[in-house]
């Protein structure tokens, strides 16, 4: 096992040979996929891009710290890393977020993850490279020969820290020859999201400071969004310069995770979703027996209930958890006890408690 795999990171290529409109086979012609999996997945996932302005990345700032601070919350987090300037302008950063997407909800079920919770949070360039992927998305092609391509590529949330928005598409020529070969109106454009804003762009979460200095057209993006009846949501920051991830130990601004996590749980990301948790093949009792789904606060007036569970586990965290209305499958989510539960005492808990009749109402 490497050491990659005992912390449960693992990398893949996007595509098995080589990416359309590869120049070669060198790391920096390949896209890949950097997978975190969480210890209890609630069903919803993340693809992260990294900034760097096209031509480097951010990777911890802005990709492996993102990447823990939702797996702490239950996604499944991964880190893309995209084809880069010079070689590759667009559109071939865009294929490779589009394929990412596509990846991740084609390979869902062994992922545990729920095929409508896929979101992409990006940073700076990667928020352009976001918000593009989630603006310029194609449908499913059912007839395609690879199976990958048979699934949509269209986000189902975006979160967007700082990005470009309509900065290339305004450079004069002499910037523009800095960066690129071609400086059409055309090509500049394919870096511009605003024009592909429709009704179907999915839900907009942008953080952004008064103090960047580098990009500020985050309040067109949130406009025209606004315009089209999209879901979005803005907040600006006074302090903080660019490329400040999730804060930079700046207190005030370190506060705006919290308002992101507010905005997942009320648009539903947050929830757990039973059909992929780690207990969801535990049998439910379907009788009048007790089940793993009861809540425990049930178990209280019931001695043989109670009895079984102190069998099982210790009597004071047995009398601590009878008074919740936590249940013995979501006590194993959350690990309410530090890995005090596996899925053979499920099993065999689920099997014992079905036979004890719930009419039982004998006070201990």
């Amino acid at each position: 096992m490497s050491a990659a795999e005992f912390v449960g990171i693992e990398t893949i290529r996007l595509w098995p040979d080589s990416a359309p409109g590869a120049i070669g086979e060198a790391p920096e012609d390949i896209p890949t996929l950097t997978i975190f999996r969480p210890g209890y997945p609630n069903g919803s996932a993340v693809l992260i891009a990294p900034g760097g302005g096209y031509r480097g990345f951010a990777p911890g700032v802005e990709g492996r710290e993102v990447a823990d601070w939702y797996t702490a919350r239950g996604f499944t987090a991964f880190v893309l890393k995209y084809r880069l300037l010079p070689a590759y302008p667009m559109p071939a950063p865009l294929l490779d977020a589009q394929r990412a997407i596509r990846w991740i909800r084609a390979n869902s079920k062994a992922l545990r993850v729920n095929p409508q919770r896929i979101g992409m949070v990006g940073f700076s360039a990667g928020g352009n490279l976001a918000a593009l992927t989630g603006t310029r998305f194609k449908r499913a092609d059912a007839q395609s020969v690879d199976p990958i391509d048979q699934h949509s590529d269209r986000p189902n949330f975006l979160v967007l820290g700082y990005p470009v928005v309509s900065r290339y598409a305004k450079l004069t020529a002499t910037q523009c020859k800095l960066l690129f070969s071609d400086c059409s109106k055309e090509f500049l454009q394919s870096y511009n999201p605003i024009p592909f804003i429709t009704a179907q762009t999915p839900p907009i979460f942008i953080y952004h400071t008064s103090e960047d200095g580098l990009v500020t057209d985050s309040i067109e993006l949130y406009n025209a969004a606004y315009e089209a009846g999209i879901a979005v949501e803005l907040h600006i920051f006074a302090h903080g310069k660019h490329g400040s991830g999730l804060g930079a130990g700046n207190l005030a601004l370190g506060a705006w995770p919290t308002l992101m996590e507010n905005w997942l749980r009320q648009k539903g990301f947050l929830d757990l979703d039973p059909t992929v948790q780690p207990g969801a093949d535990i049998p439910v009792a379907t009788g009048k027996g007790f089940s793993i789904d009861t809540p425990l606060a049930q178990f209280e007036a019931n001695p043989i209930a109670r009895s079984i569970l102190i069998k099982h586990f210790d009597v004071k965290l047995v009398d601590r958890l009878l008074k919740s209305a936590l249940t013995l499958r979501r006590c194993a989510e959350i690990d309410v006890s530090g890995s005090w539960i596996d899925h053979d005492k499920l099993h065999e808990l689920s099997r014992e408690l079905a036979t004890i009749p719930k009419k039982n109402k004998e006070k201990r």
